[in-house]
């Protein structure tokens, strides 16, 4: 499925291998968000994939006459983003809490990460690492304000 290359058609949202999701599908909303895009996404096929399906969402939407909600779409990417970036710094996280273990990278694996007798460490540094980041962001903002105000004055 990785290889996956998704098309618009008359009935939603279809690959060559037989998988798809109807267009009843594609258009629902829950809590303002697309949930066809966040199931595709959140299944970690890669980036490519879930670009070719967000592709062929859009087309599929447009050919069914159903229009998009800007605000949904943006707020659905946003939520798949921070899925897909939590998975990856958990698992550069468990490689550092357990760098000689034989890491399974699987998606089921990650899903299933609760059941983990390291996962409270695990969860816990990757926490740490996102909030290492906003700290940085954050003090960028601060310094460019301040250079801004020096510039101005």
């Amino acid at each position: 499925m990785t290889d996956a290359t998704w098309q618009a058609t008359n009935w939603g949202v279809e690959t060559a291998e037989g998988y798809g999701l109807p267009i009843e599908r594609c258009a629902e909303m829950r809590r303002g968000r697309y949930l066809a895009l966040r199931e595709v996404a959140s299944r970690f096929f890669g980036d490519e994939n879930d670009i070719s399906f967000v592709k062929a969402w859009r087309e599929a939407m447009e050919l069914h006459a159903i229009p998009i909600d800007d605000l949904a779409f943006r707020r659905t990417i946003h939520d798949v983003s921070r899925i897909k970036s939590h998975r990856f710094v958990y698992l550069i996280a468990e490689n550092v809490i357990r760098p000689g273990n034989e890491n399974d990278y699987s998606t089921s694996r990650y899903y299933n990460r609760f059941r983990d007798r390291h996962y409270p460490q695990t969860e816990e540094l990757t926490r740490e690492i996102f909030r290492t980041a906003v700290k940085d962001d954050a003090h960028k903002e601060t310094s460019k304000a301040r250079l801004e105000e020096e510039i101005s004055a």
